[in-house]
């Protein structure tokens, strides 16, 4: 989820008018590292989620960004470790990116993780979101395909993304997402609603199909010198099993 999202961010910055059939700010922006922690509190008797990441990001101008991510993750009373990579390319007519992601002998991580994207330039500020990811646990597999758009005005970006689920080829649903955003000089900050049906892991090895509703707020803050501050909170409801509230706080350093 969290490179979807940074990545989803990280591309969307920039991205609108004709400077984006130029070259989207975050392809020239400084590098950066990032490392922070988080962590979900649930209900129904289930054991608290805790997360530690590290971050690294390159961008190369022309040639693309990339984005290196490492994971380690506590739930269900076992531990987890990822990593993940992430290429994205610009073109004037949109911005291409795939990224895999890998877990050594995970409980309830993903074994493996593929995925595409296409976020294509329209007239007015517009564009067009595509999307595709597999991944593969440890006795199932889930594939998601999601299609939106986003629109820029001023300093404000606005998206609406649709994306269908399915598990195992059998249980499938779809799930809508709204999204918010300023984005300033220094400072972002946006607010993330989603809801409807995708799959939810139960317990390792027991994913099943839930109706989900999720609300995030987050933010980058500058702090100076080349430093941020990043920030989320959360609250998710997984069906009828349990309820998460979580927040993630980072520190970024720009070279």
């Amino acid at each position: 989820m969290r490179m979807r999202l940074l990545l989803a961010l990280l591309c969307g910055i920039g991205v609108s008018g004709a400077a984006a059939r130029d070259l989207p700010a975050v392809f020239h922006s400084a590098p950066y590292v990032e490392v922070g922690f988080g962590g979900d509190r649930l209900t129904r008797a289930y054991s608290n989620w805790r997360h530690q990441y590290l971050d690294v990001l390159i961008p190369m101008a022309e040639r693309g960004l990339l984005l290196m991510q490492g994971l380690q993750a506590d739930r269900f009373a076992s531990s987890d470790q990822s990593l993940g990579v992430t290429y994205a390319y610009p073109t004037r007519a949109g911005i291409f990116s795939a990224d895999v992601a890998l877990s050594h002998q995970p409980v309830f991580l993903a074994r493996d993780v593929a995925g595409a994207a296409w976020t294509g330039f329209l007239p007015g500020g517009v564009n067009l979101l595509l999307n595709t990811r597999r991944s593969r646990f440890a006795d199932s597999e889930t594939m998601n395909h999601g299609v939106g758009l986003e629109v820029y005005r001023n300093a404000f970006r606005l998206s609406a993304l649709a994306s269908h689920s399915k598990l195992e080829h059998r249980q499938s649903g779809w799930v809508r997402r709204w999204q918010a955003q300023w984005l300033g000089q220094a400072h972002r900050a946006g607010i993330t609603y989603a809801a409807g049906s995708e799959p939810t892991m139960l317990s390792p090895g027991r994913l099943t199909g839930a109706d989900v509703e999720t609300v995030q707020v987050d933010g980058v803050f500058s702090l100076g010198q080349g430093y941020a501050l990043t920030t989320a909170i959360w609250q998710s409801r997984q069906g009828e099993f349990y309820r998460r509230t979580g927040m993630q706080l980072g520190i970024r350093i720009s070279f």
